[in-house]
């Protein structure tokens, strides 16, 4: 953690392995960079800062407050204390009753390629899954603009021929895609997360060459790929989540917010639009 660590001005913070300049630094993985909430002070000799407030987002009435400098554990128990309720989420029973109720968090402009919900064909267990995590995210976010369309994979198309991601979000489109093959029932979930077992297995053993070959790479697309294979080689799984309808989802809506709210914002302090409080 981060906590508390002090740094020379020019120096970088390190974390898990990782230097950074500033929280949120964008140039660490997304675990060290989603739902950040850390701030960082100057630190002088002979000024005294212990008495120093900080911002934080009221969770019950979305407001900026005032809180006294604290350590992560007591604004995790603060935080924990202010904790809303999670937005109440009621299965449905049919197909057409959780289609209907996607609908929602779609483009209300019904076009040819816009404002579509489709889950014809997959189990109502998963429908469920994927509809509790765009309440639990989406009604929680003041997102600018909603997801174009809730569409599976059209694997006729060649950037999804033969994919094995469960679910994309496709940046500055706002589309929403997920993996129809393994959303069918119960018994194709199961072949998949022990294709995603598999592979694990084949992939951990040689995940040192492979770090080997991109760090020896200086393109936008090695080093993405070294960062992704680094953590593998931390975790030993490629989501936070083992692979699920639920799980998944919540990955690709941090993407969407990150599309539609955080890169925007971070532009934008880049830019000098906001200034520190």
């Amino acid at each position: 953690m981060l906590d508390g660590q002090t740094v020379d001005i020019d120096k970088p913070f390190k974390v898990d392995g990782y230097e950074i300049m500033y929280p949120g630094d964008s140039s660490a993985p997304g675990y060290l960079v989603y739902n950040c909430r850390c701030t960082q002070v100057s630190v002088l000799n002979d000024v005294d800062t212990s008495g120093g407030m900080r911002r934080a987002r009221d969770r019950v009435t979305g407001e900026s407050v005032l809180v006294k400098d604290m350590t992560y554990a007591e604004w995790a128990g603060w935080k924990k204390q202010n904790q809303p309720k999670m937005p109440r989420f009621t299965p449905a029973t049919t197909i057409e009753e959780a289609q209907k109720y996607a609908d929602k968090f779609v483009e209300s402009y019904k076009t040819k390629y816009s404002g579509k919900v489709d889950y014809s064909g997959i189990d109502i267990e998963y429908a469920n899954k994927m509809n509790r995590a765009f309440t639990e995210v989406l009604e929680q976010y003041a997102v600018p603009n909603k997801l174009r369309n809730i569409v599976p994979f059209n694997m006729r198309e060649k950037r999804f021929k033969d994919t094995t991601a469960e679910a994309a979000y496709q940046w500055g489109l706002s589309d929403f895609y997920y993996n129809k093959k393994y959303l069918k029932s119960a018994k194709t979930m199961a072949a998949h997360k022990k294709e995603y077992a598999d592979l694990l297995e084949k992939v951990l053993p040689n995940i040192d060459k492979a770090i080997e070959i991109n760090e020896g790479k200086s393109n936008a697309t090695a080093t993405l790929q070294l960062r992704y294979l680094k953590a593998l080689k931390n975790t030993g799984r490629t989501n936070v989540f083992e692979p699920d309808a639920y799980g998944t989802t919540i990955h690709e809506l941090g993407h969407y917010l990150d599309d539609q709210i955080f890169t925007k914002a971070d532009k934008r302090i880049r830019a000098g639009y906001y200034r520190k409080l």
